[in-house]
């Protein structure tokens, strides 16, 4: 899932801090930062989690503050966030996990995702290789990223079709049954440019207008739902009073994540330090260098221990 949190740093103390994300084929992993102290930049990387093996594949720079990694086979990755030891500062994180490419209906148009991959076709027969995206006839088709029209055609299963490669892919984009075709082969496009219409041709005709979305990888078809399916954004949450530290209450968990699940095995009474703060979580540091997340209502009536 998507993650923020509001947090600070400790002058003089160098603590990175490491978020295992799965994320799921066709999904894209932004990580972003803002730090209130200007001179005080962060290291912020995102890297492949595969077995014991690790692979950096993108580093904010100084400007931007953000990194991005699209994923069209989906799988663990590993963000990384270091703010540089020079001063007392706080900080919002984000870690969002978007579809790798745009919505390819008209968001001016009404539409809905209405039949998913897998879903019987032909009595059982075959399985349907794609999603179907309802939306009323002559609705405009949007292409999903920059690319190329790899081909247009006109066949009784398909109707008017479009496929689409995206710029730097290895897939295409199948979008089948148009009223339109507003592309031709070989064309250049732009992300959000009109490639066709809404329609019911080929063997859609007894059905209601729909979009027939379809993505073809080297292996064959591969489920495009998280490809385009929009996801809930988060912001970091409001300000808290951080790097307080408590002695918790034996009753108390320490879990892995901001969430009730998999609780750590601590020892009872141990000491706390607030580092960050999470839709209603502390993510804290033990005495001994192991970090988790404690339930904010743990963490308050807990009884204070030394101060930082």
């Amino acid at each position: 899932d998507s993650y923020a949190e509001y947090g600070a740093t400790n002058a003089g103390i160098a603590d990175a801090n490491a978020f295992l994300i799965n994320i799921k084929p066709g999904q894209r992993i932004t990580a972003s930062y803002s730090i209130d102290s200007f001179s005080m930049p962060a290291f912020l990387e995102i890297w492949e989690q595969d077995g014991a093996n690790r692979k950096l594949l993108s580093s904010a720079d100084s400007i931007t503050k953000e990194a991005s990694y699209f994923s069209e086979f989906g799988g663990n990755y590993i963000v990384k966030f270091q703010p540089k030891m020079e001063v007392n500062a706080n900080f919002k994180l984000a870690i969002q996990i978007l579809p790798g490419l745009d919505f390819p209906i008209d968001p001016k148009s009404k539409s809905n995702i209405g039949s998913l991959w897998g879903d019987p076709r032909d009595g059982g027969v075959r399985k349907h290789e794609g999603i179907d995206i309802f939306a009323a006839k002559g609705s405009n088709i949007l292409a999903e990223a920059d690319g190329t029209i790899a081909y247009i055609d006109e066949t009784e299963i398909g109707g008017k079709v479009v496929s689409l490669r995206p710029k730097g892919e290895d897939f295409t984009i199948y979008h089948a049954h148009l009223d339109e075709q507003s592309v031709q082969a070989g064309e250049k496009v732009s992300k959000g440019q009109i490639i066709g219409k809404v329609g019911n041709t080929g063997n859609a005709k007894t059905t209601a207008p729909h979009l027939h979305l379809g993505i073809y990888g080297r292996s064959g078809a591969v489920d495009p739902l998280h490809f385009v399916k929009k996801t809930a954004t988060v912001v970091p949450p409001t300000a808290r009073k951080l790097l307080e530290s408590v002695k918790l209450a034996s009753n108390a968990n320490v879990y892995i994540g901001p969430n009730t699940k998999n609780p750590k095995d601590l020892k009872a009474s141990f000491i706390a330090t607030s580092e960050a703060f999470t839709n209603g979580f502390y993510r804290v540091k033990m005495q001994d260098g192991s970090k988790g997340f404690v339930k904010e209502s743990d963490f308050k009536k807990a009884k204070s221990a030394t101060s930082k």
